[in-house]
């Protein structure tokens, strides 16, 4: 049985005591916060709130509402942690402004999500603020406790119970539901009330969470959110099954479910580095950070220590969390308790995997004790949640840099949120994404336009993919294309062949493009080099060989400043000048390690 209350994170240290505040996840913590802690640049207002349906920026109002959330997770973190009664006072101080701030907001839903009663981020605030109160609520106001209780039970719980089952994100397969029904469940454990209607409101955010564990993640265990959204659902529902877990002594241990052991190791194989994952649909491309927390408790719950390296970071680097990941108090707090504080240091090895409902392959190319090479591909669907059409983008990754990439996620604006609107921009299209352009079509939007890995094989010390890319063009003439991706190591280095075949009823232009954010030099006109930090990879045309081949690069100033990116995008496109039936393209990848650094 569940109880209605207890301590929902027993594994917490110790409050205000020289251990805790001594420990490196505690300093950790408290060092990538400080700075949003003394920030003044906290105000909303109506004016930022309205500036969201004037020109569809999110920005203008989110970075505040997050930077005041950054503040009482900090402030929070000092109460907890500070072993010097007289150094306390000074932050109870800012923690009740900071609650007051959060308190006084008109509303807690952001203008992006107005069609909701509740949102994400309102039933995050919810969670942080309960969470909050159930740490260092004893050494506020009471007063102020009770208002808090209130705020959440009049802005939350109790819209919840009225109409959470008709919100769209009740049942449906995304990230949303794992992390709203996550966080209002944990709010009924946490909040003061009568235990018949706690248990009520528990039992409501536990069926709405089994649609998002049987819907939103394929047989195969993985999200077409992406990593991203992987974590984001899944840490709010680990959190409120641990809190179950807590409260029910043991007894009820939702985490041990051979679905959610499935889900947990999925991320593991989009995994390319240290900080770098697959950047297919609205995933980061630069860098991807994790919940140390969430990540630890995963890992030693499910008895899969390899997610563990999922935190790893690149030599010389150290831990680094954005200001939306520290507004989340309730799993910061969960950071402190579950994490020791390490990361794993790099070299981490990883392996050869598929994930084939999901319809993404990854090849390792060399050992762990070098720089791998790894290449990942994605077939999937043209309708997937964060959908970007990209069937058939690859990734060519070695020692912490993608050479070629896909582009990652766009900027988040009412337009681009929007499926009605969201392909007004270049960025999601397959334009923008390393597949071929046929009979100037571009990839068709929706899921009926589809593609599957159809073949992955390892023969003679070289490995492939196979993508079957025939459904995911608007072109009734075409029969068949399929992509097929090689990898193998050379004495001189790394190759990677990319081979289009294609077969139509009628003749066929085929016009390739492949994207990066290095720097690059065309050396020929067949030719192409990448220059990373410690390797140049030199693209060169194999098939056809008529001496009319010809790579263009541009450089995407336009849309990148569009999207407010802060490095410049390439396409480089292959230009063939042939109208065939059937034809192949053959492009070869060569990664020389410690080549030149500059151009």
């Amino acid at each position: 049985m569940v109880q209605t209350a207890g301590k929902s994170i027993p594994e917490l240290p110790k409050p205000n005591s020289k251990t805790t505040w001594n420990s490196q996840q505690c300093k950790e913590l408290i060092r990538i916060t400080e700075r949003a802690r003394v920030s003044t640049h906290t105000e909303l207002n109506q004016d930022l709130y309205n500036e969201y349906q004037k020109s569809g920026d999110r920005k203008s109002y989110e970075d505040p509402y997050f930077l005041r959330r950054v503040q009482l997770t900090s402030n929070a973190i000092y109460c907890y942690g500070l072993n010097e009664i007289r150094d306390v006072a000074s932050y109870i101080q800012f923690l009740h402004a900071a609650i007051v701030n959060i308190c006084d907001e008109p509303t807690w839903v952001v203008p992006a999500h107005t069609r909701c009663k509740v949102d994400l981020f309102n039933a995050e605030t919810a969670f942080a603020l309960a969470q909050v109160m159930e740490v260092v609520g004893h050494m506020l106001d009471g007063n102020l406790v009770a208002r808090v209780y209130q705020e959440i039970d009049k802005r939350v719980l109790t819209p919840y119970e009225q109409s959470g089952r008709s919100e769209w994100w009740y049942t449906s397969p995304s990230n949303w539901n794992g992390v709203v029904n996550s966080s209002v469940g944990a709010c009924f454990l946490l909040v003061p009330m009568d235990p018949d209607r706690a248990i009520r409101g528990v039992s409501q955010a536990l069926e709405g969470l089994k649609h998002y564990l049987n819907k939103g993640f394929g047989l195969d265990g993985a999200t077409v959110e992406g990593v991203g959204y992987w974590q984001y659902g899944l840490s709010y529902l680990t959190a409120f099954f641990e809190m179950i877990r807590a409260r029910s002594l043991g007894g009820i241990d939702l985490l041990q479910d051979p679905r959610i052991m499935s889900i947990a190791s999925s991320a593991r194989k989009l995994q390319l580095g240290p900080n770098k994952f697959a950047p297919f649909g609205d995933a980061e491309e630069d860098k991807m950070t994790f919940s140390p927390g969430f990540i630890s408790r995963l890992a030693e719950r499910l008895n899969q220590p390899e997610l563990r390296n999922m935190l790893a970071i690149p030599t010389g680097g150290s831990f680094s969390q954005s200001n939306v990941a520290m507004s989340k108090s309730a799993l910061v707090f969960r950071d402190l308790a579950w994490w020791d504080g390490s990361l794993p240091q790099p070299p981490i090895e990883l392996s050869d995997a598929v994930l084939p409902n999901t319809g993404v392959a990854r090849m390792v190319i060399g050992s762990s004790h070098s720089p791998q090479l790894v290449i990942i591909a994605k077939a999937g669907h043209n309708g997937e949640e964060h959908n970007h059409c990209d069937i058939g983008s690859f990734v060519v990754h070695f020692d912490g840099e993608n050479y070629i990439t896909d582009p990652g996620k766009g900027l988040y604006t009412k337009q681009y949120s929007d499926p009605k609107t969201r392909y007004l921009s270049d960025w999601p299209k397959s334009i923008i994404h390393s597949v071929p352009i046929l009979s100037q079509q571009i990839q068709g939007v929706g899921s009926e336009y589809s593609g599957t890995i159809s073949n992955v094989t390892v023969q003679d010390h070289t490995k492939s993919i196979q993508i079957d890319m025939t459904k995911a063009y608007v072109l009734s003439t075409l029969k068949s294309f399929q992509r097929v991706i090689r990898a193998y190591e050379e004495p001189e280095g790394y190759v990677v062949e990319l081979s289009d075949t294609l077969d139509a009823t009628q003749s066929v232009t085929v016009l390739e493009g492949f994207m990066t954010y290095l720097p690059n030099r065309q050396t020929a006109p067949n030719q192409v080099s990448l220059f990373g930090k410690n390797a140049t990879l030199e693209m060169t045309v194999v098939q056809p060989c008529t001496g009319n081949e010809l790579f263009v690069v541009q450089e995407l100033e336009d849309v990148c400043r569009e999207q407010k990116k802060t490095k410049s995008l390439f396409k480089i496109s292959l230009l063939l000048y042939r109208n065939l039936q059937q034809q192949t393209v053959i492009v070869r990848f060569t990664l020389r390690k410690n080549a030149a650094k500059s151009l």
